[in-house]
């Protein structure tokens, strides 16, 4: 404790001497949650506030009990709730008592934890100042109290220029709840005899079940008679005694460090399965006293976390982590509120969904949350707040000293206060940092050092999407057991996590506009979506538009999810993120951490549990009838026992009637294994028209129980031969000229009168002066109209930037041929992966309606198109951006081989194609919306 005293005052004494106070830092500590039985005197509930800067406060004297403050603010919170913090200080004050009979002892201010950073006053006189603000701090102030009387302990917060940043500190969302400042956990008076326990920690060894407690004892160096520390082990929640040790100390000693080695019987490992807990119950008898006169009680668990090759292995078993990542949303609170109970919920329901592990994004979590995340089996990783945003997240690329030495002594502190909980597996120095000479330094040997000394029983990332995948660099080898980087890789020598895996995001909920009722804060996506909508003329849409974008955002998520399993070289995945944020709904859950309901927990746990059934290989979704299904079916099995003669199910469906089905029964599937259990190699029927299907597989055990079942959509699609002989349909599309029997080339810039529907690519003036004279025309945009601002088929990240976040099939004849649901699933995938929609906005004064409509971001709500018609002048129109052209590279040569496609590249082309041409040769083809032929001649090139 010594060393690390000393490392603060030689950081932050400047700020203290800058001020003109006198300094006596050294006593403020960082601290060790303890459970105890001393005497302790509350000082939660209602203080005193006054905003100000704090040498303003200084001059005048703001920390004496004479100065009143007019505001009032309940800690622990945060006091500017709803507002954001001024950043230019802010004091707080409160008046206590101490009762006559804490004389005798050692008397402690303790403050959960203060952020950003704070300068504490007792009864006028300056303690010191500290930005520990994520460790929990103490001060002795006994010769500072006045024992039965009145007593005035401040608390000025400031923003200095060295300190931490993370989540809690982020300044720049749109949810104003992330960025806040105050005293946020609880604040309380204790009384310590003139011995006692400082410090517990508790060591395992599991494969000996032996619990090495190691206490710290301080005394004020006064003789007296021999003391005796005893240690009693037992589970949690029970009464019986699993381990006993003993220890005679000298009461003299000003530190005394005791190491007590303790045999438990039948010591139960903690896993995500069974969280097996014990509390090590630490007693002092002083002086020859028969009763303690200090008591400490410690939680703690027995259980191992190692690598071996790609594997993560918990208690020697391999181990995936589906990592529920969690940038602490609390709309209701903005900071972490103060209670176990509201952490085990979310941790609760977090598990249901199959999540078994978290992190968050540059931040640690609270104490409360770990207590739950012990208590419910659930794995953490602590990244350490070195640097989130601006300046301070900048400087980490070459630090000054001052923030060197912040990063050691943060490092020890955050680690002392966690190494007792065995829900902490795992510690990341940093995120997202280039690898140099200097970040290698720090973040890759110096900080790695210092956190395996504290605590080895964790794993270490050096930099999670930092560094890269190589461990042998330049600069040396890192110090790191686990590589993470954004992509699926095919090898590395070691465990690769997926970082921020995919970051599939919808648009905002206008629903959840009710549950902010009665917060001071807004649901800032949701009202800059509305405006947007209704300058759009979208508002009528938004309640399909948001199901739709949710439903697309689902079925990225459950491939993406699947994916990531396939390769062995992946130990896990950080889904970004397990809850939304309003601006960015990226969640399972919403921002407040509640359900969707439409995505139940045993749907999620098909794709995202111990043991998942997936569906291999890089095959198609779309299939021609009477091609092969041969995509294989595997299991990834990462249960805490071997599976044992398991019974594989599965069936094609269509409308819930099988088309063909088998089972395989699989002798034994290791944990860690992810295997190969059967290709169906079936061909799929042929049907009377272009349906829908379901692939489904149920997982058995030999009792025929459930393990795990999942399902994927497929669709299937007959030959479809065009005949267009005689029809007068002539087109300069290669695709149609090549796939569509009797289309006849247009041979010349105008269209012959006589032609009945031209097929293009492009616009001219010729072929406007055709539409306007009568002619029917179907439009392949890829570029002749003006397109969006880009489109993938994927959500954009954090909604970020104009892309793609949904699609809406209205009901028309031209898409009546084609199989979908209202939306753009996968069977769209190549016809909109890569090409630009069609941006209707750029097409006024016309007013239309598309067929097949795509979102653009929620802070524009553009309209786009993917398929529109209109009337120009005596004209009908179709156009539409799905690429005809079919895929390329891999599924290309795929396709080609297996099926007859008459010089379309896929299936569904072939379909959508069909769809099209049938609606635009018949007298259905009669757009209701009006597009000027002046609007088409102003897109042509100006020559």
């Amino acid at each position: 404790m010594k060393a690390k005293i000393t490392q603060q005052t030689l950081v932050f004494g400047l700020f203290v001497v800058c001020c003109g106070l006198s300094v006596i830092a050294q006593e403020i500590v960082s601290t060790v949650p303890l459970s105890t039985r001393r005497t302790r005197i509350s000082l939660d509930g209602k203080w005193r506030l006054k905003p100000g800067k704090k040498e303003t406060g200084v001059k005048g004297k703001w920390f004496a009990a004479g100065t009143r403050f007019e505001a009032t603010t309940k800690i622990p919170g945060v006091w500017h709730f709803g507002k954001r913090p001024p950043r230019t200080g802010v004091w707080f004050k409160k008046i206590f008592q101490v009762p006559a009979g804490w004389k005798g002892g050692r008397i402690w201010l303790h403050i959960g934890g203060v952020k950003p950073a704070a300068d504490l006053w007792m009864n006028g006189t300056h303690l010191g100042f500290t930005v520990t603000s994520r460790s929990p701090l103490k001060v002795d102030v006994t010769e500072q109290v006045r024992v039965g009387q009145d007593n005035t302990v401040a608390v000025c917060v400031t923003w200095p220029k060295v300190r931490l940043d993370g989540v809690w500190d982020y300044s720049k969302s749109k949810c104003d709840y992330l960025y806040w400042e105050g005293i946020y956990r609880s604040v309380f008076m204790e009384r310590t005899p003139q011995l006692w326990i400082d410090e517990v920690h508790v060591a395992t060894q599991p494969a000996k079940g032996l619990a090495i407690v190691n206490v710290t004892l301080r005394g004020n160096g006064v003789g007296g008679k021999a003391s005796r520390l005893a240690c009693r082990i037992s589970s949690w929640k029970a009464e019986n005694i699993a381990g006993t040790a003993s220890w005679e100390v000298s009461s003299s000693a000003k530190e005394h460090r005791v190491s007590l080695r303790i045999p438990v019987k039948e010591a139960r490992l903690w896993s995500t399965h069974e969280p097996n807990l014990y509390v090590a119950k630490v007693a002092l008898h002083a002086d020859g006293s028969a009763e303690p006169t200090d008591e400490i009680q410690v939680r703690f668990g027995f259980r191992t976390i190692s690598t071996k090759g790609n594997k993560i292995l918990l208690n020697g078993t391999p181990v995936f982590l589906r990592g529920g990542c969690d940038d602490q949303s609390y709309p209701r609170t903005s900071c972490p509120p103060n209670s176990k109970e509201f952490f085990l919920k979310r941790l609760r329901l977090a598990k249901a969904y199959g999540f078994n592990y978290t992190k968050s994004c540059i931040e640690i979590f609270p104490q409360e949350f770990l207590e739950a995340a012990d208590e419910v089996g659930y794995m953490v990783c602590q990244e350490m707040p070195f640097g989130l945003m601006g300046e301070i997240r900048a400087l980490k690329v070459n630090p000054p000293e001052e923030f060197r030495a912040l990063y050691r002594c943060e490092v020890e502190n955050m680690v002392r206060a966690d190494w007792n909980h065995p829900s902490v597996i795992m510690y990341s120095m940093t995120s997202e940092l280039p690898l140099n000479k200097t970040t290698f330094e720090i973040f890759s040997r110096e900080l790695p050092t210092l956190c395996r000394r504290l605590n080895p029983g964790t794993l270490l990332i050096d930099a999670t999407d930092g560094f890269g995948v190589r461990v042998e660099t330049k600069h040396g080898k890192r110090m790191t057991d686990v590589i993470e980087t954004r992509g699926v890789m095919a090898n590395t020598k070691m465990p690769h996590i997926l970082h921020e895996w995919k970051w599939w995001t919808s648009l905002p909920n206008p629903a959840v506009k009710k549950k902010y009722e009665g917060l001071p804060h807004k649901p800032n996506g949701v009202n800059i979506m509305e405006a947007a909508a209704a300058k759009s003329g979208l508002t009528y849409l938004l309640p399909r538009m948001f199901a739709n974008s949710e439903q697309l955002k689902y079925a990225l998520r459950k491939k993406g999810l699947e994916e990531a399993r396939i390769y062995p070289v992946n130990a896990g995945y950080h889904h970004w993120l397990i809850h939304d944020f309003n601006a960015c709904p990226e969640g399972v859950f919403d921002e407040f951490w509640e359900p969707r309901p439409n995505l139940s927990a045993e749907e999620f746990r098909t794709y995202n549990d111990d043991t998942v059934v997936l569906l291999g290989g890089r095959g198609p979704v779309n299939y021609q009838c009477g091609v092969k299904l041969t995509r294989p079916l595997m299991v990834s099995h990462f249960g805490p026992k071997p599976l044992a003669k398991v019974t594989l199910e599965w069936a094609l469906q269509c409308d819930g009637r099988p088309l063909f089905q088998g089972k395989r029964v699989v002798q034994k599937i290791d944990c860690g294994t992810i295997l190969e259990v059967v290709k169906p190699d079936k061909k799929i029927p042929q049907l009377e028209r272009a349906r829908e299907l379901t692939l489904i597989a149920r997982l058995l055990s030999s009792d025929g129980k459930l393990i795990n079942r999942n399902a994927w959509r497929l669709w299937a699609f007959p030959k479809v031969h065009f005949d267009l002989k005689g029809k007068k349909v002539r087109s300069d599309v290669r695709v149609i000229l090549k796939g569509c029997v009797g289309a006849e080339r247009l041979t010349s810039s105008t269209p012959p009168k006589d032609t009945v529907l031209l097929i293009t690519e492009t616009l001219s003036p010729e072929k406007i002066s055709y539409l306007e004279r009568g002619g029917s025309v179907l439009l392949f945009s890829y570029g002749a109209l003006p397109q969006s601002a880009g489109t993938r088929f994927r959500t954009n990240p954090y909604n970020k930037g104009e892309g793609n976040m949904g699609t809406l099939i209205r009901k028309h004849p031209a898409m009546d041929g084609f199989p979908h649901g209202g939306w753009c699933d996968y069977q769209f995938y190549s016809m909109i992966r890569d090409f630009p929609s069609i941006d209707l906005d750029r097409l006024k004064p016309a007013k239309i309606n598309p067929i097949v409509r795509s979102f653009s971001a929620y802070f524009s709500m553009r309209n786009w198109a993917h398929m529109f018609e209109a009337k120009v002048g005596k004209g009908r129109l179709l156009a539409t951006s799905f690429n005809i052209r079919g895929p390329f590279g891999y599924r290309r040569r795929t396709l080609m081989a297996e099926q007859e496609l008459d010089g379309f590249r896929s299936p569904e082309t072939q379909c959508l194609v069909a769809g099209l041409l049938s609606y635009c040769l018949e007298d259905r083809f009669a757009p209701p919306d009006f597009l000027p032929p002046a609007v088409l001649r102003s897109l042509l090139p100006k020559k």
